[in-house]
C-alpha cells in the first residue's frame, strides 16, 4: 500500500508519477495566470523565479517520499510485499477511532506493472463511553438562602471502554453555588460513581440551571438540570400592631414585642420606625425637671427639626434558627399630635423593609390649672426672705411637667422672686404645692406676676399675681417719762417686745427717755 492521495475528500493515493503530473500541470496553470498579471504590473516579474522554485521544492519532495499511506485512525500492516503467483496476502487493517463518531476511508494499492491501483473503501464507527446520571432533572423546591443542602446523584458508565469525565464549571452566579464532588474520575465499563452536590446560595428566586460533564472521547456531554427556589427566613411579629394610646409629651412610654424566626436559618436583623424624625434624641421629662435651665423650655427656641422620639432596643441582631428576640419600642413624643407609622424589618441578604409592624399614639399635652391665681406677702422687710405656695392641679389622667420661669428683673431689682423647687412633675388627678421665696430690695408697694410653664404646650404660660408692701425694720422706740427710774424700764420692755412682734426681723430696738 503506497502513494497516499494528497486529496483529503478521499484520502485516495496516486503512483509518484502522476503526483509529479500534477504538480507540473498545476505549475503550468499558475505561470500563464502570472504572466497574464505581469503585463498589466511589470515589476512583479521578478517573482516568476519564485514561483518555479516552489514547485520544484514540491517535486523533490515527492520524489523523496514512499508515497506509503499514513493515517492515525487506520493502520495497515504490512504496508509493502510481495505476492506470490497462485498465492494471497493477508493485509491487517487496525481501527483505532479518537471520537465516538463515523470514520472513512479510501486506500489504493499499487501493484508493479498495473496502471491501474486496486481501491479499498474503509469504514468504521467509533463508540465512546456510555454514561449517564441516574436522573436527568433534580428539583430541590423551596431552600432557605444561606442554608447547606447536600444532594447525590449516581453516573453510570454503560459502555465497553473506560469513561474520562470532567464537570465543567458554570458560567453563571448562581451556578457557582453548586460544588460537585468528585469533579473529574474514570468509571470502568459497568461502573457507577456517587457524585455529592452541595449547594448554598445567597440569591434569591427561582433558577434553573444546566451542568454539562465532559466525557472523553464523546461528542455530547452529559447534561444534569437542577431547579428550585430560593427563599429568605420566615419571621413574624408576635403582634399585630403596637398601640401605645394616649401619651404625655416628654414622658417615655414603652412597649414590648417578639421578632419570631421560624425559618431554620439564622436571620440578621435591623429595625427602624419608618417616619421617624432625622434630628436630636427627643427631650424627656426627667432631664427638664433635672436641668431647669435647659432652653427648651422657651418654645420660640425648639429646634425646628423634627426630633428621633423612637427608641428600639435592640435595633439589630441575630436571631438564631427557630428562635426569637425581645424587642422593646419606647417613645418620648416631643410632638403634639397622632402617630400611625411602622416599626419596619430589614434582614441581611434578603432586603429593607420587609416587613412592617403598625405604630399608633397621640401624644397631648395635658391641662394643668393654678389654684391660688394671687400671692400676697403683705407687709415685708426688705432684704428679709418670705416663703409662700402657690397650688398647681393636674385634672387629668396624664401626668405633666411645669416649670417656673425666672422674672424679668429691672436694674437695680425692686424684689426678688424664686422658687426653690421650679420644676417638677405633678401625677395625674393630684396637686402640687409649688413654694416662692421673695426678698425685698426697696420700699414701697410692688406688683408682679409669677408665671408657671407647662413642657410642651404652646399656649401662654400660668400666671399667679404676687404683690407686697416692703419696708425698713423698727430700729428703737423711744418714750418720755417724767417718773421715775421703775415706770422708765416698764415702758422701755414693751417697747422691744413690740418691735419684734411687728417687724419680724433681726434688730435691736432701744426705748430712751429724756
Amino acid at each position: 500500500m503506497e502513494a497516499q492521495d494528497p486529496t483529503p475528500r478521499t484520502g485516495a493515493t496516486h503512483s509518484e508519477d502522476g503526483v509529479c503530473n500534477d504538480l507540473t500541470k498545476e505549475e503550468k496553470q499558475e505561470t500563464n495566470m502570472f504572466l497574464e498579471e505581469c503585463l498589466l504590473d511589470p515589476s512583479l516579474r521578478e517573482r516568476l523565479s519564485i514561483l518555479s522554485r516552489s514547485f520544484e521544492n514540491q517535486r523533490k519532495l515527492v520524489q523523496g517520499d514512499s508515497m506509503l499511506f499514513l493515517d492515525h485512525i487506520f493502520t495497515i500492516e504490512p504496508m509493502e510485499g510481495d505476492v506470490w503467483p497462485n498465492s494471497s496476502a493477508d493485509i491487517t487493517v487496525y481501527f483505532n477511532p479518537l471520537e465516538a463518531r463515523l470514520y472513512q476511508q479510501t486506500i489504493y494499492c499499487d501493484i508493479s506493472g498495473r496502471e491501474i491501483r486496486l481501491p479499498l473503501r474503509i469504514r468504521g464507527e467509533g463508540m465512546g463511553p456510555k454514561i449517564h446520571f441516574n436522573f436527568e432533572l433534580l428539583d430541590i423546591g423551596k431552600v432557605f438562602i444561606g442554608s447547606a443542602h447536600c444532594y447525590e446523584a449516581i453516573l453510570s458508565n454503560k459502555g465497553s471502554i473506560d469513561a474520562l469525565f470532567n464537570v465543567i464549571p458554570p458560567t453563571s452566579a448562581l451556578g457557582a453555588c453548586f460544588v460537585f464532588n468528585p469533579k473529574e474520575g474514570i468509571i470502568e465499563p459497568s461502573g457507577v460513581q456517587a457524585v455529592q452536590i452541595s449547594f448554598s446560595s445567597t440569591i434569591l428566586g427561582h433558577f434553573e440551571e444546566e451542568f454539562l460533564i465532559d466525557v472523553n472521547g464523546s461528542p455530547e456531554p452529559v447534561k444534569l438540570t437542577i431547579r428550585g427556589c430560593v427563599i429568605g427566613p420566615t419571621f413574624h411579629f408576635n403582634v399585630p400592631a403596637l398601640h401605645f394610646g394616649d401619651v404625655s409629651y416628654g414622658f417615655p412610654h414603652t412597649l414590648m414585642c417578639s421578632l419570631n424566626n421560624t425559618s431554620l436559618v439564622p436571620m440578621t436583623f435591623k429595625l427602624h420606625v419608618r417616619g421617624d424624625g432625622d434630628g436630636l434624641q427627643s427631650i424627656p421629662s426627667y432631664s427638664q425637671e433635672s436641668d431647669s435651665k435647659r432652653r427648651s423650655w422657651v418654645n420660640t427656641e425648639l429646634s425646628t427639626t423634627k426630633p428621633k422620639e423612637f427608641t428600639i432596643t435592640p435595633s439589630s441582631g441575630t436571631i438564631r434558627a427557630q428562635g426569637f428576640a425581645a424587642i422593646k419600642v419606647t417613645l418620648c413624643s416631643n410632638t403634639v399630635q397622632k402617630y400611625e407609622l411602622a416599626l419596619v424589618v430589614d434582614v441581611e441578604g434578603v432586603g429593607e423593609e420587609v416587613l412592617a409592624l403598625l405604630i399608633t399614639a397621640r401624644c397631648v399635652v395635658p391641662t394643668l390649672q393654678l389654684v391660688t391665681t394671687e400671692v400676697n406677702f403683705g407687709r415685708c422687710f426688705l432684704k428679709y426672705p418670705y416663703e409662700k405656695t402657690i397650688q398647681l392641679v393636674n385634672h387629668d389622667v396624664l401626668p405633666g411637667c411645669y416649670k417656673v420661669l425666672p422674672q424679668l428683673y429691672e436694674n437695680p431689682p425692686a424684689v426678688l422672686l424664686s422658687s426653690p423647687s421650679p420644676c417638677g412633675v405633678i401625677p395625674p388627678n393630684s396637686t402640687v404645692h409649688i413654694p416662692l421665696s421673695l426678698e425685698t430690695q426697696v420700699t414701697g408697694e410692688h406688683r408682679s406676676t409669677v408665671y408657671i410653664s407647662v413642657f410642651g404646650s404652646q399656649d401662654t404660660p400660668l400666671g399667679s399675681y404676687m404683690n407686697c408692701l416692703p419696708t425698713g425694720a423698727v430700729k428703737s422706740l423711744r418714750a418720755r417719762c417724767s417718773d421715775d427710774n421703775g415706770i422708765q424700764k416698764t415702758v422701755q420692755d414693751v417697747a422691744e417686745a413690740q418691735a419684734h412682734s411687728v417687724a419680724g426681723a433681726p434688730s435691736t430696738p432701744s426705748a430712751n427717755s429724756r
